[in-house]
This record gives C-alpha cells, sequence and structure tokens, in this order.
C-alpha cells in the first residue's frame, strides 16, 4: 500500500522517524449473544439485549483481557455500536476495566464511560429485502448474513439496503479516524491508547475476508464475544497488523 497523501497523514512526518512499538492498538469486539423479545427480525432494525449467559461469558473474556493490557502505559478508550446489544458488551468491559484499576475514557475523553457512533451499527437491511430471501434462505439453508455478504447482484442495493461494501467502507471510515486521534493526542504520563470497538459480525468481517480470505462468507465470522486485534505501526498508512484466534496477517486499507 502506498503512503497517504500529505492532505491524509494527519499532519505527521516521515514513518522513519517513529517506533516500531504500535502506535495504537484497537480491539474489534463482537457483541454478546442477544435475544430479541418483542422485536420483528425482519423489520431490519432490532436492538436486541444479552442473555444471561452471554453476559457471564463477556465478564470472563473482560476479566483475561484485562491480564493483557498494562495499566500504567495504556489507557482505555471504549466505543460502542449504538445498538444496545453492543452498549450492554461496553458496559460489561467498562466494569472490569475499572476493577482492576484501568482508566478508562470514551471517544470525547471523558473517564469511566463509552461512547456510541452509528459507523459502528448493523447492516441496514430493509424489511423488504428481508422478506424477498426469507425463502430463499430457508430452502437452502444458508444464513441471512453469509448470503448478504455473497449476494453481488442488484438485490440488495435495489431494497435501499446496505452492501458489503458498504459496511467495509463504514469501517475503513472509522478506522481512519482513530488513526487520526491517535496520531494527534497524546495521553497523559506518555500513555498508549488502546481503543476497544464493539460492534457486529458483518461489520468486522471485511477484516477477515481481506487478510485471511475467511468469514461470513465461508460460514466462519467473529463469534459472539470475540476479539480481532489490529496493531497500527505508521500513521501515515492504513496497514495493521492482525491477530485472530491463532492467525496473524496484515491488513491494509487501500482506497
Amino acid at each position: 500500500m502506498s503512503s497517504l497523501s500529505e492532505s491524509e497523514n494527519c499532519g505527521f512526518e516521515s514513518p522513519e522517524k517513529f517506533s516500531n512499538d504500535p502506535l495504537v492498538t484497537i480491539e474489534l469486539i463482537r457483541h454478546g449473544e442477544a435475544v430479541y423479545p418483542n422485536e420483528d427480525y425482519l423489520s431490519g432494525d432490532v436492538e436486541g439485549e444479552l442473555t444471561p449467559e452471554a453476559r457471564d461469558k463477556l465478564t470472563e473474556e473482560a476479566n483475561a483481557f484485562c491480564e493483557t493490557i498494562d495499566s500504567e502505559s495504556e489507557l482505555a478508550c471504549l466505543i460502542s455500536s449504538p445498538k444496545f446489544r453492543a452498549c450492554q458488551s461496553a458496559e460489561i468491559y467498562s466494569q472490569v476495566l475499572r476493577k482492576y484499576g484501568i482508566t478508562t475514557i470514551d471517544g470525547t475523553g471523558i473517564r469511566d464511560s463509552f461512547s456510541t457512533v452509528n459507523e459502528l451499527r448493523d447492516v441496514r437491511v430493509t424489511s423488504e429485502y428481508l422478506t424477498k430471501i426469507t425463502e430463499l434462505l430457508n430452502n437452502n439453508g444458508v444464513g441471512l448474513f453469509q448470503h448478504w455478504s455473497t449476494d453481488h447482484s442488484s438485490t440488495v442495493k435495489e431494497s435501499g439496503s446496505e452492501s458489503y461494501e458498504d459496511i467495509q467502507l463504514r469501517l475503513e471510515s472509522f478506522l481512519n479516524s482513530i488513526r487520526c486521534v491517535a496520531s494527534m493526542v497524546q495521553p497523559a504520563d506518555n500513555r498508549k491508547f488502546r481503543f476497544l470497538v464493539f460492534g457486529h459480525e458483518e461489520l468486522f468481517d471485511s477484516v477477515l475476508r481481506s487478510t485471511f480470505d475467511d468469514g461470513m462468507a465461508k460460514a466462519n465470522g467473529v463469534d459472539y464475544g470475540e476479539r480481532i486485534s489490529l496493531k497500527l505501526h505508521n500513521p501515515n498508512q492504513l496497514k495493521f497488523d492482525v491477530t485472530f484466534r491463532e492467525k496473524q496477517g496484515v491488513y491494509a486499507i487501500e482506497r
């Protein structure tokens, strides 16, 4: 990937002057398993709420995660999808992080909180699209988002729904925003940001597809509560070292 243009590089100097340590680490965390009582899933716009089992599992995972973060050298910044199931997941992590004495802030710098941004919401699919493909999915046993992620016909766009590329662009825009913040803002005591980003399977899928040729299309997307870890070294490039499960690779945004 070539370097970003001068107008896009957040005003920073050449990469040769930067340390080999990552500038910022971003944890992409899928929300916990949810149920949707009194919501019409075919409406295409649901909030969901975590199951008791999901809350317990996320608490365990948050405790394990806290063993990987250094409270003296890192600052946790929590940003979430506005959907309720994702906000619940972020709140669980926020509580556990504070229990370990780890400073947490939201995207505006407010302590002991988390912020929400629409860029991280789930895919916008209309009821027309869902109704149109329901019979198809029932007949062939393919999951909704597995079908959506491989639907290259006009079916998605005709219904007014977001396409896979739309979601990919949303995530890329958000990651670019984090790059600029991490490049321009220096936390107190020379600590580094650790961004915890709570979202949805379809939102994070392009990282797996681009890096490992894997993901929803192969029925192997990020599971409930799972993390994809991204490390950015060069503030002038959107090029991340990726760790997912036991795999490592490089995710480069070349637009």
